[in-house]
């Protein structure tokens, strides 16, 4: 039987033989020797004792949320040093994005901030800037988090503005498509571009909340 193991910065397990996985379990824990990262913060207590006769080497659940166990857990869960730190310790760097001018030090200062967290905190502060978005979400499960940060450091450009907090949202929405299931920014393009949100109508899914059903007229360039 092997270990289940929670922590906000999943970077020192991926070493050997390991898959990634965001959001549901879509490879079996039960590989020999197999390390499996899941991105997710609906884990719970429960779920890892459900998984716990399948895993043979170790399930690492990448959270940003500390998760309530018990003693029926403490022989087989570890919680990661890195899930000791408070929200409250980032947001320091986290303004360092919107507020500093020297960028070089806004990279060194974001390096070690969840990446969920930050990008919150991009969408609520840029939430116009289509091509961030786009280009955050090209290279978001492609390639490694310091992309991440180095985009978000050196794409967006520091004001004097006053650092908006990231609203929680009341319910999940499921992207439509011609979405990914991983698009995360899918929202802010399909509120900001007619064409997207005709092509979403003509695709027959349920269209999200709020849009109407009537094709918009676009204007297209000849």
């Amino acid at each position: 039987m092997g270990v289940v193991i929670y922590t906000a910065d999943e970077r020192s397990y991926k070493e050997g033989n390991y898959v990634e996985m965001f959001n549901e379990m879509n490879t079996s824990p039960s590989v020999p020797n197999l390390t499996c990262i899941l991105h997710t913060d609906k884990f719970t207590e429960k779920d890892a004792m459900e998984w716990r006769e399948l895993i043979s080497h170790r399930l690492v659940i990448v959270t940003e949320k500390t998760p309530k166990l018990t003693e029926k857990s403490e022989d087989f869960v570890i919680l990661d040093p890195s899930l000791d730190k408070q929200e409250d310790d980032y947001i320091r760097a986290i303004q360092c994005v919107f507020r500093v001018r020297d960028r070089d030090f806004v990279r060194r200062q974001i390096e070690d901030v969840p990446i969920a967290l930050l990008l919150s905190f991009v969408r609520a502060n840029r939430p116009n800037d289509l091509e961030l978005h786009r280009s955050l979400n090209d290279i978001m499960f492609l390639l490694p988090k310091e992309y991440i940060y180095a985009l978000v450091a050196y794409a967006i450009k520091p004001s004097g503005q006053r650092v908006q907090w990231p609203k929680k949202n009341k319910s999940d929405e499921f992207p439509p498509s011609p979405f990914r299931s991983n698009d995360l920014y899918w929202r802010e393009i399909l509120d900001n571009c007619a064409a997207v949100r005709n092509e979403v109508r003509g695709s027959g899914d349920d269209l999200p909340k709020g849009m109407r059903k009537r094709k918009e007229s676009v204007t297209e360039w000849i």
